[in-house]
């Protein structure tokens, strides 16, 4: 009877967590050797590739030029929440960071669509660019976050002691 209780317990807590996840970690059931594979692959294609590679460098160039006299029209999805403060609208500062950010992720993304991949190896290239762009998006420092630099200053330091 012990034993029945504490499945249904673990059970329960199983089915709590399940529920109060916020979202699914992309990396379940993910190898770090693949992961380290996929980032050799694209490597290689950098390297095998470099007039495409160049291309879009100077595709780059050329957008963060027009972010720095304000002819950018780069601008994050409208559903995307790490963006939704309206500083990312507002500041010039943290727009232009908005649009190098995005510019940097779009040639990345380009190179890749443009690379003689097949698919399963195309798949996973995009897998391991998505986490390298997600992780470097500015939202993920306390400087280019100005939600967190708010709460940082409304709390008077207590968010940031307090994660």
């Amino acid at each position: 009877m012990a034993s029945e209780a504490s499945v249904a317990a673990n059970n329960d807590i199983r089915e709590q967590a399940a529920q109060h996840t916020l979202a699914a970690n992309p990396l379940v059931g993910v190898r770090g050797q693949d992961i380290l594979d996929s980032a050799r692959l694209l490597l290689g294609q950098i390297l095998s590739n470099p007039v495409a590679a160049a291309q879009q460098y100077l595709t780059l160039l050329a957008e963060l030029g027009r972010i720095a006299t304000g002819a950018s029209e780069l601008a994050p999805d409208a559903k995307d929440r790490r963006f939704a403060d309206p500083a990312w609208r507002e500041s010039v500062t943290y727009r232009s960071l908005a649009q190098s950010y995005l510019a940097w992720g779009n040639a990345i993304y380009r190179f890749l669509d443009e690379a003689k991949l097949d698919k399963r190896d195309a798949e996973r290239a995009r897998f391991v660019v998505s986490l390298i762009v997600d992780a470097m998006s500015p939202t993920n420092s306390l400087a280019g976050n100005p939600a967190a630099l708010k709460k940082l200053v409304d709390t008077g330091g207590a968010s940031l002691v307090h994660g």
